[in-house]
C-alpha cells in the first residue's frame, strides 16, 4: 500500500502488510469478529529513503474491544469507533 503523511515534509510511504489470524470467530448476523488472535508485520520505505519494520499482535476481546500491541506498546481499541480506550 501507499500512505501520504499530512505533517512535516509530506513524506509518502510504500509498505507491505502481512497479517496472520488464528481461531477467528465471526458473528454471522452482524459480521463482527467475536474472538481470535493475530500477528502482523509492516515493512516499507519512506520517500526520504528510510526503511522501517513494525511488528505487532491483535487479540479480539469482549465488548467490541481489541488489544493491539505495536512494537511492545499495548492499546485497547474500540473496534466500532476506532477510539483508543486504554
Amino acid at each position: 500500500g501507499t500512505h501520504t503523511s499530512r505533517v512535516l515534509q509530506q513524506n509518502t510511504y510504500d509498505f507491505t502488510l502481512d497479517v496472520e489470524l488464528s481461531d477467528v470467530t465471526v458473528n454471522k448476523s452482524d459480521y463482527r469478529v467475536q474472538d481470535g488472535t493475530g500477528t502482523f508485520t509492516m515493512t516499507g520505505t519512506s520517500s526520504s529513503g528510510s526503511n522501517f519494520t513494525i511488528d505487532g499482535s491483535i487479540e479480539y476481546l469482549d465488548n467490541n474491544q481489541v488489544r493491539i500491541i505495536i512494537s511492545g506498546e499495548a492499546y485497547i481499541v474500540d473496534s466500532e469507533s476506532g477510539d483508543i480506550i486504554e
